[in-house]
């Protein structure tokens, strides 16, 4: 588990370890910005801003989707799995049912449509095509 760290100007730096994020704290030169992930802020200038080429790597799969961010190295900094939603086609066949039974009720006891309209029954009268 990494620990995101920020500078004083709001640049991201690499990730410590939880063990060097409870010195800083302890010592006062870095406080809490973010619980979820959890990300220190540096309160005061660091004397190197190490920065290293990092990789995103996402696997889409059909259940689930993972994604991972590694070094040149192979070490990985942080690594995730998100389980995707697999009951949005049920939820949108009951929508259109409730919809459609919704819909039919309104015209119980209506006339039929075909024999209430002035224009159907003229003489020598063509319907649209």
């Amino acid at each position: 588990m990494r620990v995101f760290v920020i500078d004083v100007d709001g640049e991201p730096l690499m990730p410590c370890t939880p063990v060097i994020a409870r010195l800083l704290l302890d010592g006062g030169n870095a406080v809490v910005k973010r619980v979820m992930p959890f990300t220190i802020t540096l309160t005061r200038e660091p004397t190197t801003k190490h920065v290293d080429r990092l990789t995103l790597g996402i696997d889409a799969g059909s259940k689930t989707a993972g994604f991972a961010v590694a070094d040149q190295q192979g070490n990985v900094y942080y690594a995730s799995r998100v389980e995707l939603r697999d009951d949005i086609k049920n939820k949108m066949d009951r929508r259109r049912k409730y919809r459609r039974a919704r819909r039919s009720r309104k015209c119980r006891y209506r006339q039929p449509r075909f024999d209430n309209r002035r224009d159907s029954i003229k003489d020598g009268r063509v319907p649209p095509l």
